[in-house]
């Protein structure tokens, strides 16, 4: 047992009844920066503990030690040159043959890397729950393992109700196998994508999205997924704002050449002709004269909305 506790990673300490410490391994001491002749005789409290241990996880320990069980929680301590640090924390006590409490052995070891870990992906995830682009991840086999609030309201559901869903269930059938044939090959090859897609609600609603796709070392995926419906209004407005009359809803200046050259294109291809009329508005002058530009602009939307009418819609 010397032998095995001299070798052993875990740091080991044994205290009499009086809760002094007897005995202590090279771990130990590579963990405190005390060495045994230092720490002999001395409390494992005074020794490591400092202001910033948990009062409440003392109080525990204490508890059960005073009533002869074992203990077992985390610790923060302090080492010789005030350096804290985590433990990972197990004391039993030692008993005669009468059952009396004659001392404790305890086992510890350093999971300073594993707390800072944990409190970064614990902070990691708050951030990506209250981000505004849709974050999922999956697991190897495609379903969602995952989501945060922005991705499951872009999909109209709770968070819950995505987790194991599989992640091709979110596209319809054609949408989900054009996503398979070329962003998941791509992904799976260089191990990141990104383009556009078309999204499908649990209400089965459609929804165009940016979607960014992103390969995890051991396999699974992470989505970043931002609807663009409302972006994609805007620019399709000013995309017809800036080819058409504001007054008639007629192509302006900049629409008409763009027609006129997609026509003359078309029919040079074909080897057909095409026409452009022209006409004019008789009178016109004199109904903002008579009446006010008001009237004449109301004549010019009607003299719009009745050529519309006029002519075919490919025309």
């Amino acid at each position: 047992l010397s032998v095995v506790a001299r070798q052993s990673d875990y740091a080991v300490v044994t205290t009499n009844e009086s809760s002094e410490i007897t005995w202590v391994n090279p771990a130990w001491e590579r963990l405190t920066g005390y060495t045994v002749v230092e720490a002999k005789g001395c409390s494992p409290a005074h020794i490591s503990e400092g202001p910033h241990t948990d009062a409440e996880t003392i109080a525990r320990r204490r508890s059960a030690l005073l009533a002869g069980e074992s203990f077992t929680g985390d610790l923060l301590q302090y080492r010789k040159d005030g350096t804290p640090y985590w433990i990972e924390l197990a004391i039993t006590p030692l008993h005669d043959a009468h059952g009396k409490t004659t001392g404790h052995v305890s086992l510890s070891r350093d999971i300073t890397t594993r707390r800072a870990a944990d409190r970064e992906r614990h902070q990691l995830a708050a951030a990506l729950a209250v981000t505004a682009d849709g974050i999922a991840i999956t697991g190897v086999g495609g379903a969602l393992e995952f989501v945060n609030h922005a991705y499951a309201r872009m999909h109209a559901a709770r968070p819950g109700e995505l987790i194991a869903t599989p992640w091709s269930a979110l596209y319809e059938p054609e949408e989900s196998r054009r996503l398979v044939a070329t962003a998941i090959s791509e992904v799976t090859s260089v191990g990141f994508w990104q383009g556009e897609s078309t999204g499908r609600r649990i209400d089965g609603t459609l929804f165009p999205q940016e979607l960014s796709l992103t390969l995890l070392p051991q396999g699974g995926l992470v989505a970043v997924a931002r609807d663009v419906t409302e972006r994609q209004a805007v620019q399709e407005q000013l995309r017809h704002h800036s080819v058409h009359d504001d007054l008639t809803g007629l192509f302006n200046r900049r629409g008409f050449m763009s027609q006129t050259s997609r026509f003359l294109d078309l029919a040079a291809r074909q080897g057909k002709q095409c026409a452009l009329i022209y006409g004019d508005l008789d009178g016109f002058k004199g109904i903002n004269d008579a009446y006010g530009h008001s009237f004449g602009d109301a004549a010019l939307i009607e003299m719009g909305a009745i050529l519309t009418a006029s002519v075919r819609t490919t025309d």
